[in-house]
């Protein structure tokens, strides 16, 4: 059992991480990532 459930984890999630994605993409298939007009929503490593 804890092997099958493992196996579940295992295959669902790389699925689930992809399928969590902001932003609308262009008609070219890409995210925008930076508007070239402000920061808004990026955030600074505060860790080294």
């Amino acid at each position: 059992m804890k092997l099958l459930s493992a196996l579940a984890i295992t295959i669902l999630m790389p699925g689930l991480a992809l399928a969590d994605h902001h932003g609308s993409k262009d008609k070219d298939g890409f995210l925008e990532l930076f508007n070239g007009k402000s920061l808004d929503g990026w955030t600074i490593n505060e860790s080294p």
